[in-house]
């Protein structure tokens, strides 16, 4: 059955280091990231990267993520979580906070409770609704950021979001929002209060971060809507081949901030 994450302060994954130092350490932010320092030991797997290394990663003696202040390595736990039955830890605050440096603040993770949903129609209907939020709020960002290479990803993001839409309802004819989640964006927290987290930044690194993490938990669930049905497979995997993209576009402009 799949592990519960447990976030864990820095000085206790030091010493689950020293006394287990078997442990899979994960460094899961950008290679420019890692070049310019890390943790000793540390493995790096950029979150982009992630889903498609989640069937090779050792984790019988456990598992440890970090990035840089604590969003994209949660978001990697939860992942790696859901495929193994193994001890999962995060650092929280990340490599800041491991460096004596406390990251403050959060992001709120609401997912779908999935087991609710009664047969394809219903799980095809919310990815639908998911995919209209997503949309809604990448074209929200866009028209809030001032930065010109964020803009314009956002847009882009935007639009891959409609064209998902589109996707679903040619190949499910009459597929309508589902008003229980129409609000929602793919990670299942709500438009306005993802709008809210995003403006109390200034550093536009921590608002492509914390899409980073939204986008992961989008993938979550997507995989997890594609054990619970059969009959629309190559739908969801392509849903799930373009949230990897999307992660990866976010990854890459990331790395352009860190150069």
């Amino acid at each position: 059955m799949p592990s519960q994450v447990k976030i864990i302060p820095a000085d206790e994954a030091r010493d689950l280091l020293d006394k287990n130092p078997d442990i899979l350490l994960l460094d899961v932010r950008q290679p420019e990231e890692y070049k310019k320092a890390h943790i000793p030991g540390a493995v790096l797997l950029p979150l982009p990267d992630l889903p498609d290394r989640l069937a090779g990663l050792e984790a019988s003696k456990g598992i440890i993520t970090y990035c840089r202040i604590g969003r994209r390595s949660l978001a990697a736990a939860q992942l790696i979580a859901d495929e193994t039955d193994s001890e999962i830890y995060t650092i929280d605050g990340g490599i800041m906070a491991w460096n004596g440096l406390v990251a403050t603040g959060d992001v709120e993770r609401c997912m779908i409770i999935t087991k609710d949903l009664k047969n394809s129609d219903e799980f095809i209907s919310l990815a639908y609704t998911l995919e209209d939020g997503a949309e809604r709020f990448y074209l929200m960002l866009s028209e809030i950021l001032t930065d010109a290479k964020a803009v314009e990803l956002f847009k882009k993001l935007s639009e891959v979001e409609r064209n998902h839409k589109k996707s679903i309802s040619d190949k499910r004819q009459g597929i309508t929002i589902d008003q229980r989640f129409a609000d929602h964006l793919e990670s299942c927290m709500r438009i306005s209060d993802a709008i809210d987290e995003v403006t109390k930044h200034t550093d536009i690194r921590n608002i492509i971060e914390y899409s980073m993490q939204l986008e992961t938990n989008s993938l979550d669930i997507y995989m997890k809507i594609l054990r619970e049905i059969k009959d629309v497979d190559n739908l969801f995997r392509d849903i799930i081949q373009e949230e990897k993209a999307h992660l990866g576009r976010l990854g890459e402009l990331l790395s352009g901030y860190e150069t």
